[in-house]
């Protein structure tokens, strides 16, 4: 019996040692491999450990290695190390398990060839708690433990059960998640990620305080080993992660987070909550300034009183004028240069905002002409000018020809004048004060300096250039026509002006000193018609408060001044006056003259109302001057609607027929009233009625006036040389047509007259005559005539 035992025992022991070493595989056909498809013949050994050089035998792998061709083990591919078109060498990768091998070539693969990889080929939980019994399979884990055994993350286990397939074992109680692995004398088996179940919990946050974009730590145990969908969280805001471990966490928390709880969450579970002090700045304002200058700095987490803590700019403190938990103000002093401005709490920074200081000490010199070099010193300009920045003089931005951080140095435009001095940095605008341009050029003589517009002024002086090109000569603010220029001499024609002004030289850079030019002007002469004794006004300006040193010639007679203004001149018509031109003077220099016309009676001679269906029209006759234009018309019922001004007539129609309303009828001018008379308006106007008014005829003359009112003639006719007036009315059958007619003297109505024939009256008298005409006969259309006429 023992024979027996022992030959069974040796024949297993030969067995398990040919097993052990390995043999070339048997390789079956391959079947249903695809036409040119690459086909595994064998395998150099069909097992072996990982990094294991393995020889693949076959057809159809092509002559070279590219991305889309490899070997392929289960868990992983090998790492090629040679390739032909019959031959790969490859090592056995880390990851691989016990499974088949195949070759992919492109899109197609070869037939699968069973290989046995040393090592863990499953664990039966891949998560546990401390204590969780763990079920190791594999193969050539040997008989007995050698080396440290099974460690989780690291961390040993003990083992039950050890054998050379299965080792039994638990989750040792300082094991934190990570790889699983056997290690043994000679070599390590690796069995993947165990995850170890135990309490979430934060231990320490390092910093416990911190400011927006600072390092924090966060160390504590079951984090995992990566952050997959955990996060952290401080009220509500998710930093990003730096890095994550299981037992350690590093981020930063964003601009504007606030201070409170810090938690971290992994697969739903939320972690105990530690206290996280977070302080920063989120805004400062303005973000510039000069030293005395308040800064506003506005944040979280300051504290509720400053104590120990500053406010800095690159290290040199900032003086408190108040602090609060959300706000610090501060003044720059200084001291205080353009740097980062931090808060200091505790002894550490806040985050840092970017801060301008800089200030305008003094500018030399502070006058000159254009392209004077003028230096700007202060503090904070910079140590290069940059691209923003520049000077400007009066809006108009200069050449730079140095810039230094406490120094500038800039040349007046050309088409710069006097005003204020801006250096712009960083976007900001700070005054250097007021840059004064001197002229080149001065006016030193004007000649004349009084006259009228249209006078030939010569404007004596130095540096006007020899041509104007942009140059400009004013009288106040009035440009003048240059008729000559050169460096020292400029004739000008002075512009349609009505006050008196400095004559000056302008450039685009500057206006020279000036000399007063008094400009004087007669506008009107009202009325320009008149008798011997008359008060007529001159209007204008620049005569003077006074006539002294000036006068007025009516002709080449010079008259009674009554009253003398700067803007008024009235002067009485002298005894001996006939139609001529009145001239005003003022320090010998003449205006334009005026027409004046005497008249020996009074200017309106006549009047003629007519009244129809549709309106009323007035005539007014007499010498009708240029003066009347300034002349007011009275109608006693309606305002003017139309009126015509003629030669010796104006005629002014109201709207609309009279009403019955007593009134007068007259012109004003200038508060002299014309002619005027009493008279009553017609109510009906189904017949026409006519009436005419006329004041004395004047001697020396005769007129004949003559107009149509609804298709009938009326001619008036003056004769001179007649002593009495008298009328006629001439008409086809008049006697059949004419209802009656009525004569008026003076008002009353002289009956005698109510047949046709010759009417008359004494010289100088009003008179009116009113006929009644039938419009309804249109056989025999009367004809109205009236001839008046001196005998």
């Amino acid at each position: 019996m023992k024979r027996i035992a022992f030959l069974t025992a040796l024949i297993a022991i030969v067995i398990w040692a040919c097993s052990d070493k390995g043999s070339e595989p048997n390789v079956p056909p391959p079947a249903d491999i695809p036409p040119g498809a690459p086909v595994i013949d064998s395998l150099s050994t069909d097992r072996g450990y990982v990094n294991d050089t393995l020889e693949v035998y076959g057809k159809s792998f092509g002559e070279t290695q590219d991305s889309s061709r490899s070997v392929a083990f289960r868990g992983a591919d090998g790492d090629v190390i040679s390739w032909t078109d019959t031959e790969i060498s490859v090592r056995i990768p880390e990851g691989a398990k016990t499974g088949d091998v195949s070759v992919k070539v492109d899109t197609l693969t070869s037939n699968s060839v069973a290989f046995i990889v040393y090592g863990i080929n499953h664990i039966e939980l891949n998560s546990g708690g401390i204590g969780t019994e763990v079920r190791i399979y594999g193969i050539r884990f040997g008989y007995h433990q050698y080396g440290k055994g099974v460690t989780f993350n690291g961390v040993q286990a003990d083992e039950s059960y050890w054998s050379d397939t299965l080792i039994i074992t638990t989750v040792p109680s300082q094991a934190r998640t990570g790889q699983v692995k056997i290690e043994m004398l000679n070599r390590d088996y690796d069995g993947g990620l165990f995850r170890v179940i135990g309490e979430l919990r934060i231990e320490e946050l390092r910093p416990s305080t911190g400011t927006f974009g600072t390092q924090l730590e966060i160390i504590g145990d079951f984090f995992g080993e990566t952050q997959g969908s955990s996060r952290v969280s401080l009220n509500g805001v998710n930093p990003d992660i730096l890095s994550w471990s299981d037992g350690r966490i590093v981020t930063t928390y964003p601009l504007g987070c606030t201070s409170g709880e810090l938690t971290v969450t992994v697969d739903g579970e939320v972690s105990n909550a530690m206290p996280y002090s977070v302080f920063g700045i989120t805004s400062i304002s303005p973000n510039w300034g000069a030293p005395g200058d308040t800064i506003t700095v506005s944040g979280t987490g300051f504290g509720d009183m400053q104590g120990s803590n500053s406010v800095e700019i690159d290290g040199v403190e900032v003086p408190v004028i108040e602090w609060t938990p959300e706000q610090i103000v501060c003044e720059l002093s200084t001291e205080s240069m353009r740097g980062t401005l931090a808060v200091s709490i505790g002894g550490m920074l806040s985050n840092g905002v970017q801060i301008y200081v800089f200030y305008v000490d003094r500018m030399e010199p502070v006058e000159g002409p254009v392209e004077t070099e003028v230096s700007i010193y202060g503090r904070g300009f910079g140590d290069s000018q940059g691209y923003h920045n520049y000077v400007s003089f009066a809006g108009t931005r200069a050449n730079t020809l140095q810039w230094s951080d406490s120094q500038i140095v800039v040349q007046v435009p050309y088409w710069s004048t006097t005003g204020d001095v801006l250096v712009k940095l960083f976007g900001h605008p700070i005054s250097a004060g007021t840059f004064t341009v001197d002229c080149l050029f001065a006016v030193t003589g004007v000649e004349p300096d009084w006259g009228p517009p249209g006078t030939m002024v010569t404007i004596t002086g130095s540096g006007f250039g020899i041509n104007q090109g942009s140059s400009r000569v004013r009288f106040g603010n009035t440009p003048a026509s240059v008729i000559s220029w050169d460096d020292t001499e400029i004739v000008v024609s002075v512009p349609n002006i009505d006050k008196s002004g400095v004559v000056s030289v302008s450039a685009a850079n500057c206006t020279s000193s000036g000399i007063l030019f008094n400009v004087y002007r007669a506008l009107d002469l009202v009325p320009d018609v008149g008798l011997p004794g008359d008060t007529l006004a001159i209007l204008g300006s620049g005569f003077g408060e006074s006539e002294a040193g000036s006068e007025v010639l009516f002709g080449e007679l010079t008259p009674e001044i009554a009253e003398w203004t700067d803007s008024l001149i009235r002067i009485i018509v002298p005894a001996e006056a006939s139609d001529c031109n009145v001239t005003v003077l003022v320090n010998g220099i003449s205006s334009p003259s005026f027409d004046f016309w005497l008249s020996t009676t009074s200017d309106v001679t006549g009047f003629i109302k007519a009244c129809n269906v549709m309106d009323v029209s007035f005539s007014f006759y007499g010498r009708i001057y240029s003066t009347w234009r300034y002349a007011l018309i009275h109608l006693p019922v309606n305002e003017p609607g139309t009126i015509t001004w003629e030669e010796e007539r104006v005629i002014a129609h109201e709207t609309g027929p009279g009403n019955g309303t007593e009134g007068y009828s007259y012109i004003d001018f200038d508060g002299s009233l014309s002619f005027s008379e009493n008279r009553i308006d017609s109510l009906f106007c189904k017949y026409f009625y006519h009436e005419l008014w006329y004041g004395p005829i004047m001697g020396g003359y005769e007129r004949d006036y003559s107009f149509m009112l609804r298709d009938i003639p009326l001619s008036l006719n003056s004769i001179a040389d007649s002593q009495l007036v008298r009328f006629s009315l001439e008409g086809s059958a008049a006697e059949e047509h004419v209802e009656n007619v009525r004569m008026y003297y003076r008002g009353f109505i002289d009956n005698s007259h109510d047949e046709f024939g010759d009417g008359y009256f004494g010289w100088g008298d009003w008179y009116s005559i009113l006929r009644d005409i039938d419009w309804d006969n249109e056989t025999y259309p009367p004809r109205i005539s009236v001839t008046f006429r001196k005998e």
